[in-house]
């Protein structure tokens, strides 16, 4: 690369969206953070990120910071990402993952910002689709169009089970009780029609997705082409078997509850990492079962360390909202607000 990249990160104190930041920073990108705190998080900046601290759906924030900022490039994290939550909040969910992606696309050829690496969701590949779902579908047809419409180049990438994120993930769940943080666990389906019975799941620790989203901006970097991929180990594990590996690993038994199938859930999830593999030359760090079980372990007792010890760290460079609103914005704004308009 010629020269350093300014790189929008929507979401990018998030759960996933931290690691991704702080490999951006990393690899010689200059992220800007823009984040609703949601999840906390400001005290994993360690290289001075810049952050925006706002909504998606504030579009004169947005536009400031595009534009503030001489934006390059955006990767959009942010938004709705549970696919049960969904079933009960569609329009809460569309309106973060369908309306918000359209605005912020608009303000991007607004402003000229024509690479765009989007965090879609194996669950788009189901045939029975939950609102979360869908509205990941609808966001990678909008970005197919965008692409053909305005010449924008996009990555979707189709995210699998990740691990050292998201508490709630399977293998993370199953560490906590390990370590007694949490008293046992519920798996959701033991009738599935796999051999042991529970889900099948493809699992990757949070590492190795933040390096597949970081190649794929350096792929848009280099001119490469759109293109959609899952982003997975390709390899499947039951429910069960991770539970098993879990307690041999940690030397430690926990409880687990059984429950019924939660609706929508398929037998069967894995990914064809074929693509990410060919394009970008990823290949995992924790590279099996194993390796991502011991990783998650070790983060665990790693956190529970700094809590006890560490100082809290500085906190970034925070963007400020805009005094006033210029003539040009206010067009802008309204340009957006227009396309929703009767």
């Amino acid at each position: 690369m010629n020269r350093k990249q300014n790189v929008l990160v929507t979401g990018g104190l998030g759960q996933v969206g931290r690691f991704v930041t702080r490999r951006l920073s990393e690899s010689g990108f200059s992220p800007v953070i823009f984040d609703n705190l949601a999840d906390g998080g400001q005290d994993a900046l360690i290289h001075g990120e810049r952050l925006v601290v706002g909504e998606l759906a504030d579009l004169v924030l947005v536009d400031h910071a595009l534009s503030h900022y001489k934006i390059d490039a955006v990767m959009h994290l942010a938004g709705f990402t549970s696919g049960d939550d969904s079933l009960g909040r569609p329009l809460a969910c569309y309106r973060q993952n369908l309306q918000n992606t359209l605005t912020l696309l608009q303000l991007c050829v607004a402003h000229d910002v024509r690479s765009f690496v989007y965090a879609s969701s194996a669950a788009c590949s189901e045939p029975q689709l939950s609102p979360f779902a869908s509205s990941k579908r609808m966001g990678e047809q909008v970005l197919s169009d965008c692409a053909h419409a305005y010449g924008m180049r996009y990555v979707a990438l189709r995210n699998f089970s990740i691990a050292g994120a998201k508490p709630e993930g399977l293998i993370d769940a199953a560490c906590a009780a390990a370590t007694h943080e949490r008293d046992g666990l519920a798996i959701y389906g033991d009738d599935f029609p796999t051999e042991d019975g529970t889900a099948i799941r493809d699992y990757l620790r949070v590492e190795d997705v933040a390096s597949a989203y970081v190649l794929a901006l350096e792929h848009l970097a280099r001119g490469g082409s759109s293109l959609v991929a899952d982003c997975g180990s390709g390899v499947g594990t039951s429910v069960a078997d991770v539970i098993a590996a879990v307690k041999a690993q940690s030397r430690r038994s926990f409880s687990v509850a059984r429950g019924g199938r939660r609706t929508g859930d398929p037998a069967a999830q894995i990914a064809d990492a074929s693509l990410i593999r060919e394009c970008f030359g990823w290949r995992p760090r924790f590279d099996g079962l194993d390796e991502v079980i011991a990783a998650t372990l070790a983060q665990r007792e790693a956190v529970r360390r700094l809590k006890r010890t560490a100082p809290r760290l500085a906190a970034s460079v925070l963007v400020p909202r805009p005094l006033a609103t210029p003539p040009q914005v206010v067009r802008r704004i309204a340009a957006v607000k227009g396309a929703y308009s009767p």
